[in-house]
């Protein structure tokens, strides 16, 4: 990214009015652990295949909506 990385990013998103709850998938080559911090929903890790990264959708909109009041 060129104002920053994923984490940078995260961070900001999360500080947006209306968007501290909406749901991130983080996708690296690197380990899952570091995703943890950066306070991602998901982490999918690199090389993924579409079907993956739809069902991660899915779920991560199945449950925001199971939510909503």
């Amino acid at each position: 990214m060129a104002d920053g990385d994923g984490y940078e990013f995260l961070k900001r998103l999360r500080a947006v009015p209306g968007h501290a709850t909406t749901p991130v998938i983080v996708s690296s080559g690197q380990l899952a652990g570091d995703v943890a911090i950066a306070g991602a929903d998901r982490f999918l890790a690199k090389p993924f295949r579409a079907n993956e990264l739809n069902a991660l959708v899915d779920e991560l909109l199945s449950s925001s909506r199971g939510t909503a009041s």
